[in-house]
């Protein structure tokens, strides 16, 4: 199963000396395209780099995926640090989040690969922020700007603002989230992406193993409950999946308790997400149809994210929700095409904006 086999070749690979992967030739080769098609070819070069498979076909494509991570990396760095001084010249002063934020916590720039830099301001800062952007000559395209912070919706600005720390980048000092909140918005944005990235998992294995000795996890694990069982739902995926350690034994002892539909579910879309069946290969093979129909028409991760549904429930409650979700989502998306129709098209910008779709929790 390509899932599983996904899983253990990702098992451990962030860490600065990986075990060595065990895998012939052959075996690679098979591999490559989907730890390529997964971003996380730079993960799999680090596992066999000292290795005799360093030789092969596979690997060299491995390496040329890890060469062009540190390209980029070097390429997004020099940008922000032009943009970072503009902001804070118009009274802005940004949160960055996931990717350098992520980033610099593996062991080498091209073990991580990211494409853009999510900046996350104050509510009241993105009319500036969106003036500094729109009357820059250069192209901020690789910018995505949040009106407060996404995911974490139960968590005031104020408060992210006063935990997070800055961090030097060059000369430079970067402003990130507080580790506790990091871990968190990094488990609630998996939940929300519904495809369940595995290199999503392995920023959360990366967070938990290089966590500070003062991590407050009472903190972290406090706030609404609906996301709190998400948070140690995808902490204990991490572990369970990926073989991320968890220094913490009482965390680690809640985290142990996974559900079964939700493992069952990430390796399905693990595996459906490289080699989706098609809908003559279901019909031919019963059991095909039946796991298609239950994880991708009735899919329970996206029920349960979209009706607030803990991922504790059993999967009968959330496959019902799921069925009588149906309608709703029908009409909501009748309503969203029609206001698209008839609303006036928005002026093109050269970056992407993200303001607040739910109540605000950040003023």
């Amino acid at each position: 199963m390509i899932a599983k086999s996904l899983a253990t070749v990702l098992a451990g690979a962030w860490r600065r000396a990986p075990s060595l992967l065990t895998l012939t030739p052959t075996q690679l080769d098979h591999f490559t395209p989907v730890l390529i098609g997964t971003n996380t070819g730079g993960l799999g070069w680090w596992r066999i780099r000292q290795s005799e498979l360093r030789s092969t076909r596979a690997a060299r494509s491995l390496r040329e995926a890890y060469r062009q991570n540190s390209a980029l990396a070097g390429t997004y760095e020099s940008a922000l640090q032009s943009l970072l001084p503009r902001l804070r010249a118009a009274g802005v002063e940004p949160i960055l989040i996931k990717g350098w934020a992520v980033a610099r916590l593996y062991p080498e720039p091209g073990l991580r690969p990211y494409c853009d830099a999510d900046l996350c301001v104050r509510p009241d800062q993105l009319p500036a922020a969106l003036e500094v952007l729109r009357s820059g000559t250069d192209s901020y395209h690789w910018v995505d700007l949040h009106e407060g912070v996404p995911d974490v919706t139960d968590r005031c600005w104020d408060e992210l603002f006063r935990r997070s720390r800055q961090v030097q980048l060059g000369t430079l000092d970067v402003r990130i989230l507080s580790p506790e909140d990091q871990l968190r918005q990094l488990c609630l944005h998996w939940r929300r992406h519904l495809d369940c990235v595995p290199l999503g998992l392995c920023d959360v294995a990366v967070l938990l193993e290089t966590q500070p000795e003062e991590f407050d996890w009472d903190y972290c694990l406090r706030g609404d409950p609906v996301l709190v069982d998400w948070v140690l739902c995808v902490v204990g995926l991490a572990c369970r999946l990926l073989g991320a350690g968890l220094s913490d034994t009482t965390v680690a002892a809640r985290v142990r308790e996974l559900p079964a539909w939700l493992v069952r579910r990430v390796l399905w879309q693990w595996q459906a997400g490289w080699t989706k069946p098609s809908l003559v290969e279901c019909l031919r093979r019963p059991t095909k149809l039946t796991g298609a129909v239950m994880n991708h028409w009735l899919d329970p991760l996206k029920a349960a994210y979209r009706m607030r549904i803990s991922p504790r429930r059993s999967l009968a409650w959330i496959q019902l929700a799921a069925l009588l979700g149906r309608p709703y989502e029908v009409v909501l998306r009748l309503a969203r095409l029609l206001g698209k129709r008839w609303r006036r098209p928005a002026p093109l910008v050269p970056f992407s904006v993200h303001p607040q779709r739910e109540p605000s929790r950040f003023l």
